[in-house]
């Protein structure tokens, strides 16, 4: 039987494991990990590694078999910088994953390996779904380390701790930790006129739209959050918000944490002006003729089409199922 992350009845698996990259089952040992966890790791004759360039992973490929894993003698010829290494857990076998930053570019990397970015793991199915949580832990982690160079109080050098899961100043102690920045996903619906919202970035295949997202802002409640993201991207008001989280994604970004909902109107959108996104029907015909254009704050552009264009099959079947959970509620 299909699932989805609108599923009311029981059993059914945690939403969560319905979004990409939440796929990560390594056991972190959180309260286990003494500043010298990572060598002692290294002792292990089944440790592996995740080697990136920045937040980009690096793997093995050829016509047959794409690989992200690199066993320590495999890792010559990557420059890496152990010293940064960062221990990401250990499967239930014990054997430790390591990511591990490298030297290498995209305009320096040799065959037969490749780097490739989030997007390209995920659309075009590079790794099985475990390998990309760890993928999205190693990411976030390798860039949180490489920003936090410097100690925000005093501007003293700072030393990785704990396996990379934190900083220390040399100068003046001050300990510092991985953040998380909450980032709301939403799909907003018209249930008078059977519409759904949706953006669409410059980056975007031609005919793609996406639900809107931002992030929840220090104070703000995650209704909120939605009201006014809609807002600054549409350029259309929405009434009350359904306050039900459907599911936590990981995405593989240093901060980010993605707070999945069913935060729909129950009433018409109002328009507040000029909108940004393309308000469509759930059905019809998809087309980017008459666009315009607006620059959001931090550099996304959002696509304004005319009423009545198709969303992709996915957001037709999600707004039909957010209209159906929020009657149901």
């Amino acid at each position: 039987m299909t699932k989805t992350i609108f599923d009311l009845h029981s059993p059914h698996p945690e939403p969560s494991t319905l979004v990409a990259f939440a796929e990560n089952h390594l056991d972190r040992r959180s309260e286990h990990r003494p500043d010298d966890c990572v060598e002692a790791a290294l002792k292990h004759p089944g440790a592996h590694f995740l080697a990136f360039s920045g937040a980009k992973l690096i793997v093995k490929h050829d016509e047959k078999i794409i690989d992200p894993l690199f066993a320590p003698y495999e890792l010559a010829g990557l420059e890496p910088t152990m010293d940064d290494a960062v221990l990401l857990g250990f499967l239930p076998n014990g054997e430790p994953r390591i990511a591990v930053p490298s030297g290498l570019t995209e305009e320096t990397v040799p065959e037969p390996f490749k780097i490739a970015d989030a997007r390209m793991l995920y659309r075009q199915q590079m790794l099985p779904e475990e390998l990309l949580g760890q993928f999205a832990q190693g990411s976030s982690l390798i860039v949180w380390n490489a920003n936090n160079r410097f100690c925000g109080r005093c501007g003293g050098p700072m030393d990785g701790a704990g396996g990379g899961y934190r900083r220390i100043c040399t100068a003046c102690g001050h300990l510092v930790f991985p953040r998380t920045d909450p980032v709301v996903i939403m799909l907003t619906i018209d249930l008078e006129r059977d519409q759904c919202l949706l953006g669409r970035s410059p980056h975007f295949a031609p005919g793609m739209y996406s639900c809107l997202a931002g992030f929840v802002e220090p104070g703000e409640t995650i209704e909120n959050a939605v009201r006014r993201e809609t807002l600054e991207e549409s350029g259309i008001r929405i009434g009350r918000a359904l306050s039900r989280l459907t599911a936590l994604a990981a995405p593989p970004f240093a901060d980010d944490r993605l707070l999945r909902g069913s935060e729909v109107d129950r009433h018409q959108a109002r328009r507040a002006g000029t909108g940004g996104c393309s308000l469509v029907h759930a059905g019809g015909n998809r087309s980017d003729a008459g666009a315009r254009h607006r620059r959001r704050r931090h550099g996304r552009r959002a696509h304004s089409a005319a009423e009545g264009r198709d969303c992709a099959p996915a957001h037709a079947r999600l707004a039909r199922l957010a209209r159906a959970r929020l009657r149901a509620a």
